[in-house]
């Protein structure tokens, strides 16, 4: 179970390949947008340290050069207090005008710093809103100017669209989107090289089928879509290449078949039209070869129309369970008057009535039928047919045993290894004589091998011809055997 789980844990289809590239991508890109982001945020930090630092060093520095002692600033504000002559508005003023000589230098001095230092802002009096920063020096409180068309001043501390790429999360999001984008180009072009490629190479090979080159496989490796649609051209190639050799050969064969008797009836005729043949028990003699090879003819085109039968037969098989007894009944009384005119004895020996086959009912029957008719072409007179069904095991599989045993001429061995190819024939002028085709133990094989049996043949010449086929046979059910039982009691 391990096994198998691995096995299906590696074979990741293309669509899953797909989801999880996006994915990884995504998360690529959440990543490296967080690491860009820290970098930057960590770098402007060291960078806003060190200014404030030097800031801050400057300024202490200006501040024991500039300052004033706090006990002089409030001696001033005392006398000008204690001056009984001023009006409270001119001693506000003065008051404020010794303030802003004690702190106005300090803050023009952080302002002019703060601006040497690159500190990252639009304008560094955006962080001293005070009044006295600014206006404490004029003794009075200012505000900016309004704009020509009567609104409120433009707040240059506010954060515009342009100044957006200026902050670290703004420039992080900005360079995790441009990182994205060029990931995304680069597997989509590789996803592309891999899905496009293996496409390419299919449709080149549909090219060399089509004219004609049916050798070239397309290797592909991995389990997925476009491998298993790569398995399958190519098992569509080999059925192709399969069908024209069979008719490269069908062709070749009907040719050299037809051209003997062909060319028999051209001279025959020929030499009736020309009158060569002054005897009329000559010219009738020729009359009967002609009618011959006429049958023969019409014999093998019977055949071929029914090997080609077979073959379409073969590529729609209805293959169902059913009782080997009644195919079996139903041959030997189809050629039973035959038999019965050629005086040959034909016996049927079923050693399990209620044996069941795995087959196609037609198919099994032609099977059966082939066999018998070829048995009484070359079984004389006196001689016997036997139709034999048993049943083996091996193991927990069970298969059916079929025998079709005749006393016939028989076969010599050298013919044997050929004996199941198409057109083959012991003997041509017995078999123009018996008007066999050599087409019937063609259609055997191909039959037997569809249904998934085997077939082979065992001949002793001048004794007889056995020939042997096996198909996968079904164990009868309880209800089937005790049908049976109650049949023999009856």
């Amino acid at each position: 179970m391990g096994v198998l789980k691995k096995l299906r844990m590696r074979q990741l289809t293309l669509s899953t390949k797909l989801i999880l590239s996006m994915a990884g991508l995504v998360l690529l890109s959440a990543v490296f947008s967080l690491l860009i982001s820290n970098i930057i945020i960590h770098n402007q930090t060291r960078q806003l340290e060190e200014s404030l630092q030097r800031i801050s060093t400057q300024m202490q520095e200006v501040k024991k050069q500039n300052a004033q002692p706090a006990s002089v600033t409030v001696e001033q504000i005392r006398q000008i207090v204690g001056d009984s002559v001023n009006t409270p508005e001119n001693t506000l003023l003065e008051v404020r005008h010794a303030l802003s000589n004690s702190d106005g230098l300090n803050s023009r001095a952080f302002l002019r710093l703060t601006r040497e230092s690159g500190f990252p802002t639009s304008d560094p009096s955006c962080f001293l809103r005070s009044s006295s920063i600014a206006d404490l020096d004029s003794g009075r409180a200012t505000s900016p100017p309004p704009s020509p068309n009567g609104s409120p001043p433009p707040d240059k501390c506010s954060t515009t669209a342009d100044g957006f790429y200026s902050y670290p999360v703004g420039q992080s999001i900005a360079l995790g989107c441009l990182f994205s984008a060029v990931c995304a180009v680069a597997l989509g072009f590789l996803l592309s090289r891999r899905i496009t490629g293996p496409l390419r190479a299919l449709e080149q090979a549909s090219e060399r089928i089509a004219d004609g080159n049916y050798e070239n496989e397309i290797k592909l490796g991995g389990s997925n879509e476009i491998s298993q649609l790569a398995h399958s051209f190519n098992r569509m190639a080999q059925a192709l290449h399969l069908t024209e050799q069979k008719r490269k050969d069908l062709v070749a064969d009907v040719s050299h078949e037809l051209r003997t008797p062909l060319a028999s009836i051209q001279g025959y005729t020929e030499v009736l039209r020309d009158g060569l043949v002054p005897s009329r028990e000559r010219q009738e003699e020729i009359l009967d070869h002609i009618l011959k090879e006429v049958k023969h003819l019409t014999g093998m085109v019977n055949s071929m129309r029914e090997w080609v039968n077979s073959e379409q037969m073969l590529e729609h098989l209805d293959l169902e369970v059913m009782p080997v007894q009644y195919i079996t009944d139903l041959v030997v009384e189809r050629f039973r008057p035959v038999s019965a005119s050629k005086g040959v004895e034909l016996k049927l020996e079923l050693a399990q009535p209620e044996l069941q086959v795995r087959a196609d009912a037609d198919a099994l029957s032609r099977v059966l039928s082939n066999l018998v008719d070829n048995a009484l072409r070359y079984t004389p007179e006196g001689g016997s047919i036997t139709l034999k069904i048993g049943q083996e095991f091996h193991g927990k599989i069970s298969k059916a045993n079929f025998e079709v045993c005749d006393t016939g001429c028989g076969i010599a061995p050298e013919h044997l290894p050929f004996i199941f190819e198409r057109f083959y024939r012991v003997d041509r002028s017995r078999d123009r004589a018996t008007g066999g085709s050599g087409l019937g133990l063609a259609i055997v094989r191909d039959t037997v091998h569809t249904l998934g049996g085997d077939v082979k043949i065992e001949s002793t010449l001048g004794q007889g011809t056995r020939v042997l086929f096996d198909l996968p046979s079904v164990l009868p059910t309880r209800s089937s055997r005790k049908r049976r039982v109650v049949a023999e009691v009856n």
